[in-house]
């Protein structure tokens, strides 16, 4: 007969059974960015249990260590704050609900031990896995793995490729870690590590990534809260950046020259501290993207026009012959204005539609419509 006992340790209770551990509760007041234990008492955390973080709302970012085969039904449900979740290629069940209600919840990151995005997928028990999280949530995986497809328990799948991280240098403080530089070889897509040791990395140092030439996509996770001075400065493949709510400051010039970068994304409101230059010479037609609500940006912001997301999508549009097209989502008995520019900077109405059903288009048979670059579709209040 296998023994158990039920042991606290703040913020988390551990069941213990034989040679295994699962985690059975965490107190809702645990808050901002947690790492699952690898073991407790020398045995392997294996499990993490029913409604084990249910309703931890204050909870910002999860690690999942390599040690976890199963997480239980509605295990992270209404944890609202949680806007990133890394899982191990060790994990091979999770059940459902496991995130229901996440509402914030945009990065699930499939990972083995090495940080690399190429686990397979576990498998889903239940419709709700990931019920009722973020409109933009996306599921990160390696074009290896096996068992995604296109969509993941709902979500859509983005195939990306992350470093290992000895490639990256950092510096232990107290609590906190700061990747201080990176070896230019380093190519393709990077997520920044959420932990190094257990500790949360907090801050991208000065020139950090200063001319690593081949990176083309950096994920910047919701524990850093700064991006130093010409951290990616001369990153000429580098094409999009996600910078996460918890970012505070970005020092000057820190992406400067970045002559392919034409996607910025912020998760959250703007950086209450923002240097010179943060975004001098980039490529025309550059972007910045920002969540409905967010605060602090305007119209431009830095020079680059703002666009906000989870608004309207374009779905097609055709300039090859007149009349000129445009077809996008709609909501029967609104009214939608088009607008249009060469530059991203400078944007002329050139339409208005009253849509009748789900989906509507603009049509018009003007020449001068296929001179513009960029269109767009904006609701009257």
């Amino acid at each position: 007969m296998l023994l158990f006992r039920e042991v606290n340790a703040d913020p988390l209770t551990y069941k213990v059974v034989g040679d295994t551990v699962t985690i059975k509760d965490c107190k809702e007041t645990a808050s901002g960015a947690l790492a699952i234990p690898l073991t407790y008492d020398g045995k392997p955390v294996t499990r993490i249990g029913e409604d084990a973080f249910n309703g931890c709302s204050s909870l910002t970012s999860v690690t999942i260590p390599d040690s976890v085969t199963s997480i239980g039904e509605y295990a992270f449900s209404g944890c609202t704050s949680l806007t990133s979740v890394t899982i191990p290629d060790s994990v091979i069940s999770i059940y459902n609900g496991a995130f229901d209600g996440c509402t914030s919840l945009k990065i699930i990151t499939y990972i083995d031990v090495y940080n690399k995005f190429v686990g397979n997928a576990p498998k889903l028990y239940g419709a709700k896995v990931f019920s009722k999280v973020s409109d933009n949530a996306k599921v990160f995986i390696n074009p290896d793995a096996i068992g995604f497809g296109k969509t993941y328990g709902g979500l859509p799948v983005v195939y990306k490729t992350v470093l290992p991280t000895d490639y990256l240098t950092y510096k232990v403080s107290g609590n906190t870690v700061t990747i201080t530089d990176c070896k230019e070889t380093i190519s393709g897509a990077l997520a920044i590590p959420l932990t190094y040791d257990g500790k949360p990395v907090t801050s991208i140092g000065n020139i950090a990534f200063k001319n690593c030439s081949s990176l083309t996509s950096v994920i910047i996770g919701n524990n850093v809260t700064s991006i130093g001075r010409w951290a990616f400065e001369g990153c000429h493949s580098l094409t999009n950046v996600t910078i996460s709510s918890s970012v505070i400051r970005i020092g000057s010039v820190a992406f400067r020259d970045c002559s392919s970068l034409k996607s910025i994304t912020f998760e959250g409101n703007a950086p209450s501290s923002l240097g010179a230059d943060v975004f001098k010479y980039l490529p025309i037609g550059a972007t910045i993207s920002v969540p409905e609500g967010a605060t602090g940006f305007g119209e431009t912001f830095r020079g680059l026009p703002v666009i906000i997301e989870g608004q309207l999508e374009i779905s097609t549009f055709s300039k090859s012959a007149a009349p000129f097209s445009l077809n996008f989502e709609s909501i029967s008995g609104l009214t939608y204005i088009i607008e249009a520019s060469h530059d991203l900077k400078k944007w002329g109405e050139i339409g208005e539609v009253h849509a009748a059903g789900s989906s509507a288009e603009f049509t018009d048979w003007r020449k001068a419509l296929f001179q513009k670059q960029y269109f767009r579709v904006k609701l009257v209040e």
